[in-house]
């Protein structure tokens, strides 16, 4: 392979699309290939998926050997530039059908063998579209198969219930108020399943039994089993070993709730800029439009402003359908941060867990009805935004904050949160109002664990042991810092208030 010369930005795109998620790689790709238009720009996909989905993508492909349809494989391709004579098209690179997204040295082969030999550029550009999954992403059984209304396999990331062929269930979604019965094909189905809150109306009440191998958990839900995947700490890892000195100028991720602290502070060492959602995010995605045709009219674009783009851009995105627009826009959370600033706020948080532990005796009241109060982002991860906590707390008349401090994070996250899409309802009320609605004004965008009780961390062992420092598995964040302290003695005081 011919060695290029130098460009502005080099976009590296690590996909993975299985099933019907596929259809969605296939639109963005096809929405991307008719911007890419400045050969000052260099665009590497390297997406892993079946072979039958593969073939649906707007390209040639024939697989290597003779292998079935549904097996796994890699491949990688760039776009062709259009000429006098014709269009962009895809080109074909390589199929590497051993090569695993969730395999941190592949990871860090393809970045330093491929990419920094035969595609350096100014500025790095790196795009994740996949689940979020337990402190990671690239999950070796995150895959959704739907065949038909009458047979779903619902894949909530680690949560997966098979729906019997012999029952009869339509989707419905629900919308503020409103309801939608979307699912009428594959496609509208895959569309509400990946983000939509959906509830099944069931017209045979019998229940199904547990798949073989696996139980259901003390909700009743059968989960699957952990599978490999790449964890953040892999990512941040392959990154600095593939780049050597050199950071992410900008890292865009597809993948719901990675606006979690814990998540960037792990990632700082090694990216300068991170966009990703707060929220959940569907497989819609971002404005591609608007994010590839400013990178490609304006390819001096800065990181930080190109950061700013990818976000602010997010409420013009078009839809196929209005009603979907209208869910997307008000149940979508989205940050540029950036993460140069982040041991300063790990610092501050160090102070802040020092002084709730130290008045936690006294206080304790005041701090779980403030916990109370607030709104729970994330399920698995007992995500809260801890500026909204301090905000319940000085609501109920208890501000634990000195002047200095309040001053010291506002400042902080002013430097660190360069550009946000708070979820908006054009049609109504905003259901995530309280929380817009704090003397922030904004959420600041830094998600903390912080479980409502002890009894909110019942069966969620394979989160919580990401953010306990006695737990091996234990984040950057909760390694340096005080905040598992302070979680460990608020559970601690909790059960002695529980006790008879």
């Amino acid at each position: 392979m011919k060695k290029d010369t130098k460009r502005e930005w080099t976009i590296i795109f690590l996909i993975k699309a299985v099933g019907e998620h596929s259809i969605f790689a296939d639109l963005m790709l096809k929405e991307i290939l008719a911007i890419a238009d400045n050969n000052k720009v260099e665009y590497l996909f390297c997406l892993q998926g079946t072979i039958k989905a593969i073939k649906q993508l707007p390209f040639t492909y024939t697989p290597i050997g003779n292998r079935s349809e549904d097996s796994l494989t890699t491949i990688f391709f760039t776009i062709r530039k259009a000429t006098a004579v014709g269009n962009n098209q895809f080109a074909f690179l390589d199929e590497n059908v051993d090569f695993k997204l969730s395999n941190q040295r592949a990871l860090e082969d393809y970045f330093k063998n491929k990419i920094l030999i035969h595609y350096t550029a100014d500025k790095y550009l790196l795009f994740t579209w996949d689940h979020s999954t337990q402190f990671g992403i690239f999950r070796e059984d995150a895959t959704t198969f739907i065949k038909s209304k009458a047979h779903l396999e619902i894949a909530n990331e680690n949560v997966a219930r098979p729906i019997p062929q012999s029952k009869n269930y339509s989707f419905l979604v629900i919308d503020n108020n409103t309801i939608y019965n979307q699912a009428t094909s594959p496609f509208d189905a895959a569309c509400i399943m990946d983000k939509y809150k959906y509830h099944l109306k069931e017209h045979n009440t019998d229940q199904e039994s547990p798949q073989e191998g696996v139980s259901p958990n003390k909700r009743g839900v059968v989960t699957k089993p952990r599978h490999d995947k790449l964890s953040i700490s892999e990512l941040a890892q392959a990154i600095k070993w593939g780049f050597g000195n050199k950071k992410i100028d900008l890292l865009i991720m597809m993948n719901c709730n990675m606006q979690f602290f814990d998540i960037g502070f792990t990632l700082s060492s090694a990216v300068d800029y991170l966009v990703a959602p707060l929220s959940t995010i569907s497989f819609n995605g971002y404005n591609y439009k608007a994010i590839f045709e400013a990178i490609n009219t304006q390819p001096e674009l800065t990181a930080r402003k190109l950061a700013c783009i990818a976000v602010s851009s997010f409420k013009t995105k078009a839809f196929s359908d209005s009603s979907i627009r209208r869910f997307e826009l008000a149940n979508t959370i989205l940050f540029a941060n950036n993460l140069n600033h982040y041991f300063g706020i790990g610092a501050w948080i160090d102070r802040l867990s020092a002084r709730l532990i130290k008045i936690i005796e006294i206080r304790f009241r005041l701090i779980n009805e403030g916990r109370g109060k607030i709104e729970t982002l994330n399920e698995d991860y007992k995500m809260i935004d801890i500026c909204h906590f301090l905000s319940s707390m000085k609501l109920n008349k208890y501000y634990p904050l000195t002047e200095k401090d309040s001053t010291t994070i506002k400042r902080l996250i002013k430097s660190a949160i360069i550009q946000k899409y708070v979820a908006i309802n054009p049609k109504g009320p905003n259901p995530l109002e309280a929380l817009i609605k704090s003397p922030f004004q904004v959420l600041s965008g830094i998600g903390v664990f912080f479980p409502k009780d002890a009894n909110d961390i019942l069966g969620s062992d394979d989160f919580n042991f990401l953010f306990m420092q006695s737990k091996s598995g234990a984040t950057t964040f909760t390694r340096l810092f005080k905040w598992d302290n302070f979680i460990s003695t608020y559970l601690e005081r909790f059960q002695e208030q529980s006790a008879p």
